[in-house]
C-alpha cells in the first residue's frame, strides 16, 4: 500500500531524530563491544559519539555502518554532534 504524504513526512521526521551513530554503536554491543569490534578504546567511542562521524576514515563509517546495521546515509547525517544544525 502506497504511504500519503503525511504518512511520509512523519517518517522523514522520525529518522532525523533519532541518532543513527548511538543505534550503531548500541547494535555492536555497545561501547565496550563496539571498542573491541574496532580495535580501539572506549574513549575513541565515547569521542565519536561526542563529535559524530565526520573526522573518520570513510572505510571506518562504512565499517560502523555494516557492523551497526544501520545505513550508511542515515550515518552520514551524524558528521558532527547530535542535535547540531548543519551549514546548508
Amino acid at each position: 500500500m502506497a504511504k500519503g504524504k503525511s504518512e511520509e513526512r512523519t517518517s522523514v521526521n522520525m529518522v532525523s531524530k533519532i541518532d543513527w551513530l548511538a543505534v550503531a554503536i548500541g547494535n555492536v554491543g555497545g561501547v565496550n563491544g563496539a571498542a573491541k569490534r574496532f580495535n580501539v578504546q572506549p574513549a575513541t567511542i565515547y569521542q565519536w559519539l561526542n563529535r559524530g562521524v565526520g573526522h573518520l576514515k570513510f572505510d571506518r563509517v562504512v565499517e560502523i555502518s555494516q557492523a551497526g546495521n544501520v545505513p550508511l546515509d542515515y550515518l552520514a547525517r551524524r558528521c558532527s554532534e547530535f542535535g547540531q544544525k548543519r551549514a546548508a
